[in-house]
């Protein structure tokens, strides 16, 4: 009787340890999912970053950016460091500190910060498509085109600016995809 309930205790403990990892395991994975979501959640608010900025005090920036070290650089260049400034766990900008120069230096980061802003939106490829305003991105030089290849076309495009990797088609699909688009109604350039 002795070994049967040694047997038993070994198999009672064995089977705790076994929930027990196993209640471990499904917490830790809920927490790696809800960290994804948020983060995913918060990079697709449609370029609206205006309540993370209207949350940020300029001290709060300026205590963070007192304290970037080596290990926060991004990368170097002509200009100046580029620093990654964690806020918190969700909210991560990049910030460069700039270097001192001459007069010509400094043109020349005022160009940089001109095409900077320049630099067309990834979320204009959203409004076009859900405008149905294919005309007013179409180049004049192509006359006429067939407005659902278009429209296909940006369709793909905004499947390829996904920010999840993995929910972005490889180039054969990519290439899969635009084989398969078929002309329908015509859109003029406008």
């Amino acid at each position: 009787m002795s070994k049967s309930l040694i047997l038993a205790f070994y198999i009672t403990i064995s089977f705790i340890a076994f929930v027990i990892s196993k209640i471990l395991i499904s917490f830790l994975l809920y927490k790696r999912w809800k960290r994804k979501h948020m983060i995913y959640h918060q990079d697709h608010s449609d370029g609206m970053v205006g309540t993370v900025l209207q949350s940020l005090t300029s001290d709060i920036v300026l205590k963070k950016t007192l304290k970037l070290n080596k290990m926060d650089v991004i990368g170097c260049g002509g200009y100046g460091t580029v620093y990654k400034l964690r806020i918190d766990e969700f909210k991560a900008f990049a910030v460069k500190r700039l270097n001192r120069g001459s007069a010509e230096r400094e043109r020349g980061f005022e160009r940089e910060v001109e095409a900077m802003a320049d630099i067309k939106h990834r979320n204009i490829v959203k409004a076009v498509v859900r405008e149905k305003k294919e005309e007013l991105v179409l180049d004049n030089r192509l006359g006429t085109c067939p407005m659902q290849e278009v429209n296909n076309v940006f369709n793909i495009a905004m499947m390829c600016l996904e920010s999840d990797p993995l929910k972005r088609p490889t180039m054969a699909e990519v290439v899969t995809l635009l084989e398969q688009t078929k002309p329908d109604k015509l859109v003029t350039a406008s």
